[in-house]
């Protein structure tokens, strides 16, 4: 099983663009959020969100066969994460997620 583009040029540069685009979003965000004293689990959502946007959308617009297998497992890994999170949750009794009521 070869991937047809992953070897092109092109392809390589602007998929290495993207990547540190997100990088450099999430860092630059991240800094400044330290500065935000409402900072939550919605802006963390707000900014995976873009990130998967751009990552998406580079992968749909330059049919990067390499890039959609990386998000593909990507998205498989986060939902083993989430049921075993669960898993841990519920047969622990414990979480580590503050509740609201704690704030």
């Amino acid at each position: 099983m070869s991937l047809a583009n992953t070897h092109d040029p092109a392809l390589e540069r602007g998929r290495l663009c993207v990547v540190i685009a997100t990088i450099v979003i999430n860092v630059i965000a991240v800094f400044l959020l330290t500065f935000a004293p409402s900072s939550e689990w919605r802006t963390c959502a707000v900014l995976h969100f873009i990130d998967n946007c751009l990552l998406v959308g580079f992968t749909v617009v330059r049919r990067d066969a390499l890039l959609e297998r990386f998000l593909l497992f990507g998205v498989m890994v986060g939902f083993t994460e989430l049921i075993g999170d669960a898993w841990l949750a519920i047969t622990r009794a414990c979480s580590i997620i503050p509740s609201a009521a704690a704030r």
